[in-house]
């Protein structure tokens, strides 16, 4: 087979450099691609998907908040913690395109390091609240920051898998947002001991903890993830090259684009695929939201105390985490 020696320059949208990109199409074992494959499922999946699981972690952990006595500290009223809640949605969708072109400037392997960091950041300050205002103000940021990672993540995937591979490796992304849920639930019953420590009530814990955690999460994966799979430490030579034709040779239309053109996003937004797809999202969004928020509360009015609150919400999301995954397999 010829190697390749030459290529023509074309933008990379994961790095967001312009790089020499085509390579000729050869023919390669099928062991040699399952392992480069797998190699990548071991080495960039998983911080993706911990990456999501904090973030949903931190949007969410509200509501274990609320459980152990943070609307009574801060004396908010229920209509003032609904708007603490959706305020953080606006910003939220508003910072996703935008944010996504700015990711082919910047690059993944650095703009959400960084989102993860700053949202980290932003959630440990919750601890230090005093007021209605400080938590508006909170959630607010806190929207802006969390709302590029998600489509970003895809993003990036989606330049490391063929469209065949890519459900799977989505389906189990998704499932970080199931286990964050039963992780949060887990976590605020455990942290609702700490209630008193450093004259801090249970709730100031839970996003001092979670938060410091986030940080951490978010400075490794300044080192974990690379620009694009042609970069990454874990793959070598031959694999790289692997990964990079298998990705032509699945989408070669792709090779022909450069960059951005508005007339391209508006015939996209008005797809049908695209349509249908939004309705969808939207309806299990008011589902899985409502639930990740408002859950404990419910739980609450039940009668049971603010640690077996926590606890009671962990079966729920433990039930959607292999329920999002047994279709794959059916």
């Amino acid at each position: 087979m010829e190697n390749v020696n030459r290529e023509p320059e074309q933008r990379n949208s994961l790095s967001g450099s312009s790089k020499p990109g085509k390579v000729d199409l050869e023919h390669f074992d099928d062991k040699e691609v399952k392992r480069a494959v797998f190699k990548m499922d071991l080495t960039i999946l998983p911080v993706m998907t911990i990456i999501q699981l904090f973030a949903l972690l931190d949007r969410f952990n509200l509501g274990n908040a609320r459980v152990a006595g943070l609307q009574k500290d801060l004396e908010i009223t229920d209509h003032q913690y609904q708007i603490a809640v959706m305020v953080a949605l606006v910003p939220y969708i508003l910072s996703q395109l935008p944010a996504n072109l700015l990711l082919q400037r910047v690059g993944s392997h650095i703009l959400i390091p960084m989102l993860v960091m700053i949202r980290g950041v932003i959630v440990v300050a919750e601890a230090f609240l005093t007021s209605f205002r400080g938590l508006f103000s909170a959630q607010f940021f806190l929207g802006l920051f969390d709302g590029p990672l998600f489509p970003g993540i895809l993003l990036y995937l989606s330049g490391c898998y063929t469209r065949e591979e890519l459900s799977f490796r989505i389906a189990l992304f998704f499932s970080g947002a199931s286990l964050s849920g039963a992780f949060s639930g887990l976590l605020a019953g455990a942290i609702a001991t700490m209630d008193g420590v450093g004259n801090k009530p249970s709730w100031a814990w839970i996003f001092i903890l979670e938060g410091l955690v986030t940080v951490l999460v978010g400075l490794a994966a300044f080192f974990l993830i690379p620009a694009t799979p042609q970069e990454s430490k874990f793959l070598s030579s031959r694999q790289k090259k692997i990964v990079v034709q298998r990705l032509q040779r699945d989408r070669p239309v792709a090779n022909l684009l450069h960059g951005f053109n508005i007339k391209d996003v508006l015939s996209v937004v008005v797809s049908p695929h695209v349509l249908i797809s939004c309705a969808i999202t939207f309806f299990l969004g008011v589902n899985s939201s409502g639930l990740a928020y408002f859950l404990p509360s419910m739980v609450n009015q039940l009668g049971f105390s603010p640690n077996e609150t926590q606890l009671l919400s962990v079966g729920p999301f433990a039930a959607a985490f292999a329920s999002k995954n047994i279709p794959y397999f059916v």
